[in-house]
Parts: structure tokens; C-alpha cells; sequence
């Protein structure tokens, strides 16, 4: 459950964007993403496979934001982020069909910085704790950011690998 966690948290604050250089789909297109936008709503869903499923069998999740109070600042020549705050995420699991398991985590004091870059509808993030990410921007505006994510993440255990598939929509108002 650490490991779901931390490639949660590292997902939600890194991961940014995917692209199209057609102006009718470029979001924001002359709009700025530098300053202060505030995260709103956050929800994603995804699955985790392993190598072992006799061991670690197919497992289905869902995660939704609340008490959400967190930040990022997006700062121009240099293009620098810093993100910081916190967020609880109500997860729902299925794991190989058992009734469904709830529970509430906290994602507490989470901070993290790094450059960033727009080409199109991408936004790509660099930063020691996520490395490089990118996401879509599914709208820009002078007062909203909508960030669409799909990740997939793979771990190797040696004796065992997971691959965890993320797909989720964060949403921003500009402070």
C-alpha cells in the first residue's frame, strides 16, 4: 500500500499533458499557465498487474479528492515550478473481485519543484522526486487549468513485477 501511495502522490504533483498541434485542440492557446492555481477536485482510477497473480492477483482502484489544500506556482525565465500542500484521497480497491475495501488517506505536507516546459497541449515536468512527466492540458483559461494524466508505472521486484496503470483529471483555479 506504500508503494500505491507514493506513486500516487508522485503521479498526482509531477505528471502533466499530452499533445496536438492543431490550434482548435491546443487549450489556452495564447494563454499563460505561469502563476498560482489552487487544486480543486482530483480523481483517477487505474489498475495494478503482476507478474505473480497467483501471488498479487489483478487489482482495480479509484481515488477522489477532499479537503484539498494544495498549490502549484508556475514561474517563467527560468520555467520553475513548486508545488505544496496537502489533500486527502477517498481510495476505493478491488482486488480479483473481492468486495469492494475503502479508505481515506492523507497526503500531508507534500512539497516538490522542478522545471517545466508547454509545446502545444503538453506539459512536460521534470523533478528529482518524479523524473520526467508529462500530461494533456484539457483547458487553459485565464482563472482554470485542467490537466488530464495517464501514466504506467512498472516495478521490479525481481522475483516479481507490477505494472500500475493511472489515468486521472486534476483540476486548478488560478489564485
Amino acid at each position: 500500500m506504500k508503494i500505491l501511495k507514493l506513486l500516487l502522490a508522485v503521479a498526482v504533483f509531477t505528471t502533466f499533458i499530452s499533445c496536438d498541434k492543431d490550434d482548435e485542440k491546443n487549450p489556452g492557446s495564447g494563454t499563460s499557465v505561469t502563476g498560482k492555481w489552487r487544486l480543486t477536485e482530483l480523481e483517477y482510477g487505474g489498475t495494478n498487474t503482476s507478474s505473480q497473480q497467483d501471488l498479487y492477483p489483478h487489482s482495480t482502484f479509484t481515488g477522489t479528492g477532499f479537503s484539498i489544500d494544495f498549490f502549484m506556482n508556475f514561474d517563467e525565465n527560468p520555467n520553475l515550478y513548486t508545488s505544496n500542500g496537502s489533500y486527502g484521497i477517498h481510495l476505493v480497491t478491488s482486488i480479483a473481485g473481492f468486495p469492494d475495501m475503502e479508505s481515506n488517506e492523507t497526503m500531508d505536507g507534500f512539497a516538490n519543484n522542478g522545471t517545466w516546459e508547454i509545446t502545444g497541449s503538453q506539459i512536460v515536468m521534470n523533478s528529482a522526486i518524479g523524473g520526467l512527466q508529462t500530461g494533456e492540458i484539457i483547458e487553459l483559461t485565464a482563472s482554470s487549468l485542467i490537466i488530464g494524466v495517464n501514466d504506467e508505472n512498472i516495478v521490479d521486484g525481481g522475483a516479481i513485477t507490477v505494472t500500475q496503470t493511472v489515468s486521472g483529471t486534476y483540476t486548478f483555479i488560478k489564485e
